[in-house]
């Protein structure tokens, strides 16, 4: 869940682009419109917030804000963003991104951070990043997405 307070995400992302580095822009500014018109309000301490429930809900997200970014960001664009289904690091769950060309977008990977997956220790704290940006093939985190 992410707490959006007058109309501000703070977002804290992991991107790692070599290829469609002039793209991330555009996305991260749709990824941010998406999660403001998707806000729903919640009580926490007896008082109103806006969130957005994003873990449990990639089935939702990940197809809505595919086709945002086909519509906005992507309209002129040969590839088209598409969800991918598989597992991230082996995890026996399976999982669901968003993939451009050989670009992943993954609004979950902090779901990730307190599962029991055999990371290298410098690895473990780059899990507690709201969302993640890659097309770099070398990226360890990048590796770790297989398709079914």
């Amino acid at each position: 869940m992410l707490t959006i307070s007058d109309n501000q995400i703070s977002l804290e992302p992991m991107i790692d682009i070599t290829k469609n580095q002039f793209l991330v822009p555009d996305i991260q500014q749709a990824i941010e419109e998406y999660f403001l018109e998707n806000k729903q309000q919640a009580i926490f301490n007896g008082e109103k917030q806006d969130v957005i429930y994003i873990s449990g809900m990639a089935d939702k997200h990940n197809p809505a804000l595919a086709n945002y970014l086909n519509s906005s960001v992507l309209k002129s664009y040969p590839a088209k963003a598409d969800i991918c289904q598989g597992h991230f690091a082996n995890y026996p769950i399976i999982h669901c991104w968003i993939k451009i060309g050989n670009l992943i977008i993954d609004l979950v990977i902090k779901q990730f951070a307190d599962k029991n997956i055999d990371f290298p220790e410098n690895l473990l704290s780059l899990l507690d990043k709201q969302y993640f940006i890659c097309d770099n093939p070398s990226n360890p985190f990048y590796k770790l997405y297989i398709s079914n």
